[in-house]
């Protein structure tokens, strides 16, 4: 990325962090995407928070080398107070629990995902890929009830619903040799549709899937009042 692109990304995690504080709750520390303007989103829909204002104190760059191969990059941090706004209207109660069987997985690798959520909800579960389009895991063409009850333990895939012999595999299809990706879970106490018609059928690592871009659906996300709302995310690498 350039300079600037640094500088705004730089920002939103910081951001991210002085929410962090006074939400009390954790904030990703990392971005799925390179626009700046969609961490700050993501932000806000996760906490229910937002920063009113700003004020940077002091920049550092610091110059590292994680390997000797390769050129020196370049470190940036910031130091800033910033002033958080909290929605009187959140639901914390509204929280959803989201485990992966691992967190690194080699080509070929199953990965089991298990969700579960604080309050009767509608569930709807993404797969962000690396070049950061989204594609669906729930609901889809075997197991299309989202309705969850509270405490319930989701699994996908689900042996029961899907069969045994349904297995999601993940394969590093780019061109380095770890790819970083993720799982989105969104919960809505109302039953609404994230996926419309922004997807597409397709069928993918064994499993069945849809694929659209992640914008949209961080776009559907923030019109959903927040105390109707829950999201949880969970990195992972394939390497090859």
């Amino acid at each position: 990325m350039t300079p600037q692109q640094a500088e705004i990304l730089c920002l939103a995690r910081a951001k991210a962090q002085v929410i962090s504080q006074v939400a009390g709750v954790k904030i990703l520390s990392e971005t799925l995407v390179k626009d700046a303007m969609m961490v700050a989103v993501l932000v806000n829909a996760q906490s229910y928070a937002w920063v009113k204002d700003v004020r940077e104190v002091k920049w550092e760059q610091e110059q590292v080398q994680k390997r000797t191969d390769e050129p020196p990059g370049t470190l940036l941090r910031v130091h800033l107070k910033g002033l958080v706004a909290l929605d009187p209207n959140r639901d914390e109660g509204f929280a959803l629990k989201l485990v992966l069987n691992r967190s690194v997985y080699q080509s070929g690798d199953e990965m089991q995902i298990t969700v579960q959520s604080g309050q009767d909800a509608h569930l709807t579960i993404f797969n962000i890929l690396e070049d950061d389009k989204i594609a669906v895991l729930l609901p889809n063409r075997l197991k299309l009830d989202r309705l969850v009850k509270k405490g319930e333990m989701i699994r996908i895939p689900d042996p029961e619903t899907m069969g045994s012999h349904r297995k999601l595999k993940l394969f590093n299809l780019s061109k380095n040799p770890s790819a970083r990706e993720a799982i989105l879970v969104i919960a809505t106490k109302d039953d609404i549709d994230l996926v419309e018609k922004d997807f597409k059928e397709a069928v993918f690592a064994q499993f069945p899937k849809q694929t659209g871009l992640y914008r949209n659906v961080l776009k559907k996300l923030m019109a959903i009042a927040p105390a109707r709302r829950a999201l949880a995310v969970q990195y992972y690498e394939v390497t090859k």
